[in-house]
């Protein structure tokens, strides 16, 4: 498990025409030209580790669990970053790049969503992980996965 250290992102100048969101760096073409409703995230991240800064794709990103002032982020072939900000922070970002607010510690991309059990308030991901859905998210979590219905 990698523990990235307390300047896990430090303020940065904007890179794209998103605002520098408490340091939080994205790259996106999508973003420039405005198609971003139903895409998947297209654009990066940059994360501090020990000694190196690593540039993780917002596509590779599977979901993302607040821990108290963590966030720890489950990434597609590799292990989880845990990063010294706050949920609340990052989720502006996040729901700029259409992840959605499942629980009060958890988002998550709708596109990577394989299904969503509205009576037991859970849904599985297309990789098999198991995340909750709170009562207050339930609604949320419907009409964003019914945009991507045909």
């Amino acid at each position: 498990m990698k523990k990235a250290t307390a300047q896990v992102i430090s303020p940065v100048t904007k890179i794209v025409s998103l605002a520098n969101h408490e340091g939080l760096k994205i790259q996106s073409s999508a973003r420039k030209s405005g198609h971003i409703q139903n895409s998947y995230a297209e654009g990066r991240i940059a994360l501090t580790t020990t000694g190196k800064i690593e540039m993780i794709e917002m596509a590779d990103i599977l979901y993302i669990k607040a821990e108290s002032n963590y966030v720890r982020l489950f990434v597609k072939g590799l292990a989880p970053y845990l990063m010294a900000k706050t949920l609340k922070k990052l989720s502006p970002v996040l729901l700029q790049a259409g992840f959605v607010r499942v629980h009060q510690s958890y988002m998550v991309h709708p596109s990577l969503i394989k299904t969503y059990f509205s009576k037991e308030s859970y849904l599985i991901l297309m990789n098999g992980d198991q995340l909750p859905v709170s009562r207050a998210n339930r609604k949320t979590v419907m009409d964003h996965l019914l945009k991507w219905s045909c």
